[in-house]
C-alpha cells in the first residue's frame, strides 16, 4: 500500500475514533447527568428549587442602615467596585483599629472573661473604656437599629458568585459584621461588669438578633462564623441574670439543617456552570464540553452522597471511623474544584461543642431560677453517654461540670479561605 494511503487510513481509523469517544462521552454525560439529578431530587429535592428556597438579593435597607451605623464606630463596609462606599472617617478608623486583630485589646478582653468558669466579668482596661465612653452614643444606636428594624438580610445570589465560589459578602462584609458583633460583646461584657444587666441584656438581644442573618444564609463559610459568634454570646448569657426563655431561645436554631442546605449550595455552585461556554473557540468547545457535563454529574453525584452521609453520623464520636472516611479522589475527573470545606465531616463536628455550650447555658439558666434537678447529677442530651455533675462549694456556689468519655476538639477560630483575603491582607476576621 502506497504510504500516503496509510496516513489517510490512520487519519480516517483517527477520526472515527474520536467521533465514536465523543458520542460515548455524550451519551453518558446525558445519562449520568439525568441520573444525578434524579438521585439528587428523592434525597433532597430538585436541585434547581434551592433558587426558591435562597431568592437573589442586596443588602436589604436595614442592613444598609447598620453599615452607615458602623462606619461611625470606625468599622470599615466598603466593598471594593461598589457604588456605594462605606468607610469611616480617619479618626475613627485610627480609634478602633487601635482595638482591633486577635492579639488586640478587644480579642483579649473577650477571651479572659469568657474562659472564666464563673459569673465574675471584669471591667475593660484603660483603652476600651475610653473608645467605649466616646463611643458609647454611636454604639447604642447600632442597638437600637438592629432592635427595632426588621431583620437585617445579607446580599445573596446562586447565579451571582463567580466560578470560584467567592461569595460577594466575604469581600469583605464579612470581616465588618463580625467586628461590630465583637464589638457588642465587649460592650455588654462591660455593662454586665457595671452590673447594668438590663442594658447588657439589650446588647445581648441585639448581637442574638443580628446574629440570625448569618446563621440562616446560604453559604456554609457564613453559618460557621455565626456558630463562632453564638459562643461567645453563650459566654455572655451565663455571665448575665437572664429570663428563662432563653433557654428556648439559644436552642431555636438547626445548624445541621442549615449546614447541609449550605453543602448543597456548594454542589449547585459546580452544577449551574455545566452548560456554560469554558472556552472561547467555538470548535474545541463543544467537543470538550461532554466530557465537562460527564464530569459535573460524577461530582454532583459524590456530594450528594457526601452530604446524604452526614444525617447519620454520631457527633459525640468525633474520633470514629464515621468522621475519618472520607470520599475517594477522581483523578480523571478534572472539573473537580478544590472544595471548601474540603473535610464537610470536620465541619459538621464542630456541632457538638455547641450542643454542650448549648446545653450548659440552658442549666446555667435554670440553675439561677431556682430549677436544679433532684439528684446531683443527671444524664446529657448532647451527647447519651455524658453526665452533668452538680456540687454546691463551701462558699454556697453551685457548680456544674460535664463529663463523658469524650475528647471535645479544640476549635480555633475560623478564617476567611485565602482566595478571599489574598488582595487586601486588612481583611481578617479579628
Amino acid at each position: 500500500m502506497h504510504p500516503f494511503l496509510k496516513i489517510r487510513s490512520f487519519v480516517y481509523l483517527a477520526l472515527l475514533f474520536f467521533v465514536a469517544l465523543f458520542a460515548v462521552v455524550n451519551v453518558m454525560g446525558n445519562v449520568w447527568e439525568r441520573r444525578a439529578q434524579e438521585h439528587w431530587a428523592k434525597t433532597f429535592g430538585p436541585i434547581d428549587d434551592l433558587q426558591k428556597v435562597f431568592p437573589a438579593r442586596s443588602d436589604n435597607d436595614p442592613a444598609i442602615q447598620l453599615k452607615k451605623l458602623a462606619t461611625r464606630l470606625g468599622i470599615e463596609f466598603t466593598v471594593p467596585h461598589e457604588d456605594d462606599q462605606f468607610s469611616p472617617i480617619y479618626m475613627d478608623a485610627v480609634r478602633y483599629n487601635a482595638l482591633k486583630g486577635d492579639n488586640g485589646p478587644i480579642a483579649k478582653y473577650i477571651r479572659k472573661q469568657l474562659e472564666r468558669p464563673d459569673a465574675r466579668v471584669d471591667q475593660p482596661g484603660d483603652l476600651i473604656s475610653l473608645y467605649l465612653k466616646d463611643y458609647g452614643n454611636k454604639l447604642d444606636a447600632v442597638r437600637d437599629h438592629i432592635l427595632t428594624s426588621p431583620p437585617v438580610l445579607w446580599r445573596q445570589n446562586l447565579n451571582g458568585w463567580d466560578q470560584d465560589n467567592t461569595p460577594d459578602i466575604a469581600k469583605p462584609l464579612l470581616p465588618g459584621i463580625v467586628r461590630l458583633q465583637k464589638l457588642i460583646v465587649t460592650r455588654a461584657l462591660e455593662l454586665t461588669a457595671h452590673q447594668n444587666f438590663e442594658e447588657a441584656e439589650r446588647y445581648l438581644d441585639a448581637g442574638w438578633r443580628l446574629n440570625e442573618g448569618l446563621r440562616t444564609h446560604s453559604n456554609a463559610l457564613l453559618q460557621l462564623f455565626a456558630l463562632y459568634m453564638d459562643h461567645h454570646w453563650l459566654g455572655v448569657i451565663q455571665k448575665l441574670p437572664v429570663g428563662i426563655e432563653w433557654t428556648h431561645k439559644i436552642a431555636e436554631h438547626d445548624y445541621r439543617e442549615s449546614f447541609s442546605k449550605a453543602f448543597q449550595v456548594d454542589a449547585w455552585l459546580l452544577w449551574r456552570w455545566r452548560d456554560v461556554p469554558l472556552m472561547d473557540n467555538g470548535i474545541l468547545d463543544p467537543v470538550l464540553h461532554p466530557y465537562v457535563r460527564f464530569c459535573v454529574a460524577a461530582h454532583m453525584e459524590k456530594e450528594r452522597e457526601e452530604i446524604a452521609s452526614l444525617r447519620g453520623l454520631n457527633p459525640c464520636n468525633l474520633h470514629g471511623d464515621d468522621f475519618f472516611d472520607e470520599p475517594e479522589e477522581t483523578k480523571w475527573n478534572l472539573v473537580e474544584p478544590e472544595r471548601w470545606p474540603g473535610r464537610k465531616k470536620e465541619l459538621y463536628g464542630r456541632l457538638i461543642k455547641l450542643d454542650i455550650d448549648r446545653e450548659l447555658t440552658a442549666k446555667i439558666i435554670r440553675a439561677k431560677h431556682g430549677f436544679l434537678p433532684r439528684e446531683n447529677s443527671e444524664w446529657s442530651t448532647a451527647c447519651s453517654d455524658g453526665i452533668w455533675e452538680y456540687r454546691t462549694l463551701p462558699d454556697g456556689v453551685i457548680s456544674i461540670e460535664y463529663a463523658a468519655p469524650l475528647e471535645l476538639p479544640v476549635l480555633l477560630p475560623p478564617v476567611l479561605p485565602r482566595s478571599f483575603v489574598f488582595s487586601n491582607p486588612s481583611l481578617q476576621y479579628n
